[in-house]
């Protein structure tokens, strides 16, 4: 059952939908496709199968007689290759973890006396997990087609299930860690819409803001003037298509037309030269996953 892109799943029956919260209600999202970065984020499988693949780490290479790698790929793999620091909040947390680092591939950490190797994945509405323990020949992976920390708060209940730790509700720990960061996003939004000038016009007129304007790293966008208003196009993705209505000053916001998962509406700033002629777009929407405002968008006609 196990694919590489989401072309495949058209003509396929028992196909889990992907599920996310937006505004404060559940919504599903059509599954989109992920085939531009394939080696981050491209398998799409079920249980079974990527049970079979745990087996074949815990037996360093070798599933079914055959083997896939060598033990000593597997003891790479599993080997630090970069330390993290263990905060003084996870310490408090995981009062058991007294390191963590990443191998090759894996999340690595000590957990009740036991090395764990882990790693997530997510796409649009679909979170994941896969736990090892070597040492208890134990292995889990968690498929679920939301947006939560249900995977983690489950890999540790069985975590301690099976290694002995203390009973904890880590789903009302996640949960209200959850909540908190809401809380936050919620502030921080009030926030801006505090600082917002009132009573405020574009310098220009709406037409001026037009053009082409691209930089090296991400390539070309366009704002065109339609229909009385701005409209933004990231052209790699044609996808990325938004509204502009004025905010304050020379900075507009953006309305997505296509409803993503990992972010919504946020900011374009027209950058004017001395003469007041517009030389740059910078933009600013808020989320956790695609930095915008790292991209650089200089006028080019």
């Amino acid at each position: 059952r196990s694919v590489t892109s989401v072309d495949s799943l058209a003509n396929r029956a028992n196909v889990a939908t992907p599920h996310g919260e937006r505004d404060g209600r559940l919504v599903t999202y059509p599954w989109y496709s992920w085939d531009n970065v394939g080696p981050a984020a491209s398998i799409i499988s079920s249980v079974s199968e990527m049970a079979r693949w745990i087996r074949l780490q815990l037996n360093h290479g070798t599933w079914d007689g055959k083997t896939y790698f060598a033990d000593e790929q597997s003891r790479t793999m599993w080997t630090p290759q970069i330390s993290f620091r263990v905060s003084s909040a996870a310490e408090e947390r995981y009062p058991s973890t007294h390191f963590r680092g990443y191998g090759l591939g894996w999340g690595l950490m000590d957990y009740l006396g036991r090395k764990v190797m882990s790693h997530g994945g997510a796409a649009d509405g679909m979170y994941s997990r896969v736990v090892l323990v070597p040492e208890e020949r134990l292995g889990m992976v968690i498929l679920t087609n939301s947006m939560t920390s249900l995977p983690t708060a489950l890999s540790y209940r069985i975590l301690d299930a099976y290694l002995g730790g203390p009973e904890r509700d880590w789903s009302a720990e996640l949960l209200a860690d959850d909540r908190r960061g809401n809380e936050r996003w919620a502030a921080r939004w009030a926030q801006w819409e505090r600082e917002r000038a009132p009573d405020t016009t574009p310098s220009l007129p709406l037409d001026d803001y037009a053009g082409t304007f691209g930089g090296p790293l991400y390539g070309d966008a366009t704002v065109t003037l339609e229909h009385g208003g701005l409209v933004l196009r990231l052209l790699p993705n044609p996808d990325l298509v938004g509204d502009l209505t004025h905010w304050h000053h020379d900075t507009f916001q953006v309305v997505w037309r296509h409803e993503f998962p990992w972010f919504g509406r946020g900011w374009v700033q027209f950058v004017l030269d001395r003469a007041g002629t517009v030389v740059e777009l910078k933009m600013d929407v808020p989320n956790e996953d695609f930095w915008f405002n790292e991209l650089e968008f200089r006028k080019r006609d």
